[in-house]
C-alpha cells in the first residue's frame, strides 16, 4: 500500500509478530492467527481494517496499532 497510515499498522502488526515470536503462516489468514494468539486479536481488528476498508484509516486507528505494542 502507498498510504502512510496503512503501512504504520501493518508494521506495528509485524513488530508484535516479532515481539512475540509468533509469525503468521502464509495460509493463515490475520484473525486465524489471532485465533492462535489472543494476544493480538485487538490488533488484528486494525490489521483488517487496514486492509480491507476503501478508505484509508484514521490515525487514531494508528495510534491505537501502537498503544498494542507498548502491551506485547
Amino acid at each position: 500500500h502507498t498510504d502512510k497510515t496503512r503501512r504504520a499498522i501493518f508494521a506495528q502488526y509485524r513488530k508484535a509478530q516479532r515481539a512475540l515470536r509468533s509469525y503468521r503462516a502464509p495460509e493463515q489468514t490475520v484473525q486465524e492467527h489471532a485465533g492462535v494468539r489472543p494476544e493480538i486479536a485487538e490488533l488484528a481488528l486494525l490489521v483488517d481494517i487496514a486492509a480491507y476498508r476503501p478508505e484509508a484509516p484514521d490515525v487514531s486507528v494508528v495510534e491505537q496499532a501502537k498503544m498494542f505494542n507498548a502491551k506485547a
